[in-house]
């Protein structure tokens, strides 16, 4: 394997100081310009995603596209943020009224994207799920998911439309909870542009092993991208990547590397008491180092892989504290 040319990007959300953080509280909101060029001070950083209505709700479109020209950074695309006026459902909303609002922000979002020189729609559908028996008819709200979700990539066949899952919060049961449901309902669409956004912390939080959900979503040709970050499994914890699980971080490098991933590695962690342009730094220096060790241990990799050993996957561990 041969070393990669990455694109990293980072939460804009992270650069906001104690200070944002208590005027934001008062209802005030750091300027997107101010925290693009907070990231963009922080060497390797190249894209950033935007969330949707939220980073372009006081600076439009027109303002944050020359901060990004400023900042030096591409937008690599919009993620919507669906607010709690649809906390009883986003595609699934049984109010049409609120249902038909969270497909038209979709559309808004996507045309912002386009805008921006985007290429991604990221779609987290946070208030989409149960939390009660007999609380919905399941095949029904499948279906009006599926078919909002058809609607909005048919109408951008031009951009990518990503769907991130994650098991539960806020809902108990996330109708979008895991890689199988999502790869069904990729599916189901039968649309090319429908892919799959990946998030460590939420891939951990159902159990599945990362580098095979990432394994079968690149196999299917629909790894559309990465969130990374790390955590223990019980929530979105948001840590530094490779902090809890280094050795798993590198099997998922590995994995990146092998199927030839070429969107944005996306830090979506939450650097609460730390700096966060040192937080950042250190993420990507993170990746970087696990790559190099893959670079050195290839052969060892390769053998541990194929000879299917427990004790080989162990000496790798060792080697790694070793420095070798």
């Amino acid at each position: 394997m041969s070393v990669h040319q990455w694109r990293f990007g980072t939460r804009l959300n992270s650069f906001q100081s104690p200070v944002d953080q208590d005027a934001a509280a008062n209802g005030a909101t750091t300027p997107v310009p101010e925290l693009l060029l907070r990231a963009a001070a922080v060497p390797g950083v190249t894209d950033v995603d935007f969330n949707y209505p939220e980073h372009l709700r006081e600076d439009g479109v027109k303002d944050v596209r020359e901060a990004l020209l400023r900042a030096g950074l591409r937008c690599h695309g919009v993620a919507l943020r669906y607010g709690t006026q649809f906390s009883a459902g986003d595609f699934t909303n049984p109010d049409h009224r609120r249902r038909r609002r969270a497909i038209d922000t979709t559309l808004e979002a996507a045309d912002a994207c386009r805008e921006l020189g985007g290429e991604v729609v990221t779609l987290w559908f946070a208030h989409d799920g149960t939390d009660y028996p007999f609380e919905a008819d399941y095949r029904q709200i499948w279906r009006t998911a599926l078919d909002a979700v058809s609607e909005v990539a048919s109408r951008n066949a031009d951009l990518q439309i990503a769907i991130e899952y994650k098991p539960y919060q806020p809902r108990s049961f996330a109708l979008f909870g895991d890689v199988g449901t999502v790869l069904a309902a990729i599916h189901a669409i039968g649309l090319d542009n429908v892919g799959i956004t990946l998030d460590y912390c939420h891939m951990r939080m159902k159990r599945e092993n990362p580098s095979f959900s990432l394994s079968l979503a690149a196999g299917h040709g629909r790894l559309l991208g990465i969130h990374l970050n790390d955590g223990y499994g019980d929530s979105d914890d948001g840590m530094m990547i490779g902090s809890v699980n280094p050795l798993r971080l590198i099997e998922f490098i590995y994995y990146l590397k092998r199927c030839n991933y070429g969107g944005m590695i996306y830090f979506d962690t939450f650097p609460q008491l730390v700096d966060p342009g040192a937080e950042c730094r250190a993420n990507i220096e993170t990746f970087l180092a696990a790559e190099r060790f893959i670079e050195r241990a290839g052969p060892r990799l390769r053998d541990a892989i194929e000879g299917r050993d427990p004790l080989q996957s162990q000496r790798l561990l060792i080697a790694l504290l070793n420095g070798n």
